[in-house]
């Protein structure tokens, strides 16, 4: 098990990911919408694929 060391710069890094934490959400929604377009290219264009081979 990893034990996680108290310092003063992970209580630092770790106030400061608490005060942005609207930034770090908009990040994360940023990245999934990335992600979703992504798996929605892919799915499109492999159904367009079959479409075509028929």
């Amino acid at each position: 098990m990893v034990s996680v060391v108290r310092t003063a710069l992970n209580r630092k890094l770790l106030r400061e990911l608490w005060q942005m934490r609207g930034q770090a959400l908009a990040i994360a929604a940023v990245v999934m919408a990335g992600v979703a377009m992504l798996v929605m290219y892919l799915s499109n264009s492999s159904s367009l694929q079959d479409t075509l081979a028929r």
